[in-house]
């Protein structure tokens, strides 16, 4: 019996992939976003995800300043090979701004990924790339242990409550995002 031969996957840049959407390769209402290269599928919302993505935005909007805004289940460029479609992104903001290009890593302050059925990727895959790309903070919400991560300055942490450096005054009891 002879070895297997390897099998290099073909990475695909931003460009490659949304002329695949352009060209119909990808339906327009497919839920996939491009990780590294990868056209990757995305979970469905649940309902709980839903709750929580629909709760911290309310939160984060609240507390963000004119310069800020905060996007919702929208692509972000991070590198060549990767936009994912974080549950919210806080990026620097302003008239015009982002009218012909998704913001990009440099743009965003926050990072927040909803995490359901997803726990294993965001924290394997996507974490990764948001830190790698420079963004200064990111959270996973996890909704089956009811808790939260979050990464500051590149280290992680569980904390009882969520604070961002990028909004003053935002403090999230992280028991109280999930109901009885």
């Amino acid at each position: 019996m002879t070895d297997p031969v390897p099998i290099a996957p073909r990475r695909f840049d931003i460009e490659e992939y949304l002329a695949m959407a352009g060209a119909g390769i990808l339906a327009p209402d497919e839920r996939v976003e491009l990780l590294d290269g990868h056209v990757v599928l995305m979970s469905p919302s649940g309902s709980r995800h839903s709750y929580l993505v629909t709760t911290l935005a309310r939160a984060l909007i609240r507390h963000a300043p004119e310069t800020l805004s905060v996007r919702v289940q929208e692509p972000l460029n991070l590198s060549k090979h990767s936009q994912p479609e974080p549950d919210l992104a806080v990026v620097h903001s302003g008239p015009g701004r982002h009218w012909s290009t998704h913001p990009d890593a440099s743009d965003a302050v926050l990072v927040v990924e909803v995490a359901e059925t997803s726990l294993e990727q965001d924290l394997a895959v996507k974490v990764p790339l948001y830190l790698a790309a420079g963004i200064p903070e990111v959270w996973v919400v996890d909704v089956v242990s009811r808790s939260a991560r979050v990464w500051f300055g590149g280290s992680e942490r569980r904390p009882d409550s969520l604070t961002s450096a990028a909004l003053p005054g935002l403090h999230l009891a992280v028991a109280s995002l999930f109901p009885e």
